[in-house]
Order: structure tokens, then C-alpha cells, then sequence
């Protein structure tokens, strides 16, 4: 089943969603695809504004980068080997196996990465994710993008 949800007028990314209670944080189990995600346990009775609000912990936003080329069966950081097209990416600081949603607020797609490494290297940027990553943000073309992470909750 696939809800589909749209940007709020006034928040304008997937901190929107949120605030206007159309996301479900269980669903963020899911993929998204585009503006369709794919729906979670939906028998808890809990309104989806509460789950999202209980789910998420921090947000943050910036220049994020894509990695991969060469890198391929390597140890992360994690002792994790390097799969350039699983959802992973490279955050400084927070613990491993976070969970972030992360938004390309150009075009509106977003995917779900497992924080695995660390990264990114270069100050100005925020994340670092894996070429699988970038493909679904939409973002192969371009070495850096703008991008929005919600940091999830188990």
C-alpha cells in the first residue's frame, strides 16, 4: 500500500511532511520512491504527527557528497565492507547504524541511508553518501548537492 504525501506550503521540505502529519514514521522503514512510500504497520492507532515526532531526533542540512569509485569491498569505519550501491553514507559524529532520512529538496526525492563510515573529509560539507544513495537523491550527475537529513529513531 502507498500513501502519497506532498512539501507543506510554508516548510517546503520533508520537515514539512512531518509537521503537516502525513508521514508516518513507521513507514519510514520503507522505500521512498519519488512521492510515494511505502506504508508500515498501520494498527497502532498512533496519529502519524505523533510517530514522526516521537521517531525524529535532529535535522540538519547542507552540501553532501557522493563516494564510491574504488572503494568497493573495503572496511568502513564501521568494519563494514564498502558496497557503493547499498543506502549507506559517512556522517563525523553521529553513531553508527543512525538512521537518516535525507532529502534533495531540488527535486524533491528521498531515500533512507544507514550512517556506516565516516566522512565527509572536506569542512563544507555535511554527509557523505553512496553512489546507490546519490542515484535515488537524484544527484549522480552532480559531486556535491544541496540536501536535507532527519535524523531517525529505531
Amino acid at each position: 500500500m502507498y500513501i502519497w504525501w506532498r512539501r507543506c506550503a510554508g516548510a517546503g521540505t520533508v520537515f514539512g511532511i512531518i509537521t503537516c502529519g502525513l508521514l508516518s514514521a513507521s513507514s519510514l522503514a520503507g522505500e521512498v520512491h519519488g512521492n510515494r512510500l511505502a506504508m508500515g504497520d498501520q494498527t497502532t492507532g498512533t496519529t502519524a504527527k505523533q510517530e514522526a515526532a516521537e521517531k525524529a531526533r535532529d535535522s540538519f542540512s547542507g552540501n553532501i557528497s557522493w563516494y564510491g569509485p574504488g572503494l568497493e569491498g573495503h572496511k568502513t569505519a564501521s568494519g563494514e565492507l564498502f558496497n557503493m550501491e547499498k543506502l549507506t553514507a559517512a556522517h563525523r559524529k553521529l553513531p553508527f547504524y543512525t538512521k537518516l532520512l535525507v532529502e534533495n529538496p531540488k527535486n524533491g526525492q528521498s531515500c533512507i541511508v544507514k550512517v556506516n563510515d565516516r566522512g565527509p573529509f572536506v569542512p563544507t560539507r555535511v554527509l557523505d553518501v553512496t553512489k546507490g544513495a546519490a542515484g535515488r537523491l537524484g544527484s549522480l550527475g552532480h559531486g556535491v548537492f544541496y540536501g536535507e537529513c532527519l535524523v531517525l529513531e529505531d
